[in-house]
């Protein structure tokens, strides 16, 4: 009989308490960290704001493929049914640098950016019976741009100034589960909540004058929806032992709430500096709530276990459904293209290091859920609904002997064309990411 009051089932048990101190610090840490970045981009104005790649730095060196992805040491929450498939309890945890560049016809603005990527972990409940689980935190979109308007006022030829300035974003709580079945197929689900808000600030003032007054109204606005995310997959043998994979994910629509408060301030423009008199008033509102769209993906891949794999995936999103506060704006349903491989030399226990490491390189194209206004001096206005497409390489270095290891990847791609007064973007994605696997929780035989 297993005496649980022994020294060792104690020591146990002291170092999975530490283990779990750590990774809840780490979390804490990381969600403290998450930037206050100063990140200028016109496209944010649009929907939600940029899409963020909620990929793993293990994905991003294939340009996101990930769909039918099968690994007793790692997983993606792209597809729930990939959790079935761990056997060791696996932390994973990245930084994302970005590097972008836009230009409207002279016009160019350079930006740069590092943020936090994501973090997840993924554990097997019963790995005998295919059986795993996974939470974590991921970037859904991001938010911020800047824009002045100056007017000339006649006929006192006052030079009147309007700016905008707004900031913020969304990510995504999930929690999931997922179940293999006669040994082939793979179900699974993940329960999340979608989260976020953006400050708005928009100032009126009289340049070089003291006798007027201006305003500046502050909107904060909160975000918040629950929802689901359902994923299977399919693994069999063809031949020689080659595999395929088939792989599918569905999210259901969710009702966005929306709550606005909002605050005025007067204050006197004494042409070197800003006085701030008094507020006005505060107010707090409930908005019509917004409709997130329903996202369908699928993908299919063919590879020889932990030595390559090859495959593509489709992804779409219903955005043209959703409900912009300018209804001016209208979004297109976004659908992206993404070929994927991945390159093994040699054996997990190659004497030689390179061999040992994992290569990585994707292709990706896909049109934007954006549909930017061409020329405002025609009417109607003519949109421009933006291309993105972008190429990818990373590579995956292990840990010592372990399963643990160091991700990368790099993606290089454009969003637009130079052209009709359309804004262009070249950008470069940079991932680093770090995936720690070990048995937390399983509990080990003390004799």
């Amino acid at each position: 009989m297993k005496n649980f009051c022994s020294m060792g089932s104690i020591k146990y048990y002291y170092l999975m308490y530490r283990k779990t101190v750590l990774l809840f610090s780490m979390l804490v840490a990381i969600a403290f960290a998450v930037e206050a970045q100063n990140f200028k981009h016109p496209y944010s104005h649009y929907g939600i704001g940029i899409l963020e790649d909620n990929y793993f730095a293990e994905n991003a060196g294939m340009a996101g493929f990930s769909l039918t992805q099968k690994s007793n040491k790692s997983f993606s929450p792209s597809n729930p049914g990939s959790y079935s498939h761990l056997i060791l309890t696996t932390f994973d945890v990245a930084m994302k640098g970005r590097i972008y560049d836009l230009a409207q016809g002279d016009v160019g603005y350079k930006g740069n950016l590092i943020s936090f990527g994501y973090f997840a972990l993924g554990f097997p409940i019963n790995y005998k019976q295919g059986w795993g689980a996974s939470f974590g935190l991921l970037p859904v979109s991001r938010i911020g741009y800047n824009t002045v308007i100056d007017e000339l006022i006649m006929p006192d030829s006052l030079q009147k100034s309007e700016v905008f300035d707004k900031s913020g974003g969304f990510n995504k709580a999930y929690i999931g589960s997922s179940i293999t079945l006669f040994k082939k197929l793979s179900l699974g689900a993940n329960f999340y909540y979608l989260f976020g808000n953006t400050q708005l600030y928009h100032s009126l003032f009289f340049v070089e004058n003291s006798d007027y007054f201006g305003i500046t109204t502050e909107h904060n606005t909160f975000y918040g929806a629950a929802g689901f995310d359902f994923g299977a997959q399919f693994h069999t043998n063809l031949f020689n032992e080659v595999k395929l994979g088939l792989g599918v994910t569905y999210s259901l629509p969710v009702s966005l709430k929306v709550v606005q408060e909002n605050s005025f301030v007067t204050f006197l423009n004494n042409i070197s500096s800003v006085t701030y008199k008094d507020t006005l008033f505060q107010t707090s509102n409930d908005l019509a709530n917004k409709e997130i769209p329903q996202k369908f993906a699928a993908g299919f891949s063919l590879y020889k276990e932990n030595k390559w794999q090859a495959g593509l995936e489709y992804q779409y999103e219903e955005w043209s459904k959703f409900l912009h506060n300018d209804a001016t704006i209208t979004l297109s349903n976004y659908q992206q293209f993404t070929l994927g491989a991945e390159y093994i030399p040699g054996k997990s226990d190659d004497p030689l290091y390179y061999k040992r490491i994992s290569y990585r390189f994707g292709i990706k194209y896909a049109f934007s859920y954006m549909n930017v206004p061409q020329d405002l001096d025609i009417s109607p206005v003519s949109y421009y609904n933006p291309v993105k497409s972008g190429i990818a390489f990373g590579a995956e270095f292990p840990v010592s002997r372990s399963s643990s290891a160091i991700n990368t990847g790099i993606e290089i791609g454009k969003i637009g064309v130079l052209e009709d007064d359309i804004i262009r973007e070249l950008y470069v994605n940079m991932y680093l990411g770090f995936r720690l696997n070990d048995r937390w929780f399983n509990k080990r035989k003390i004799d």
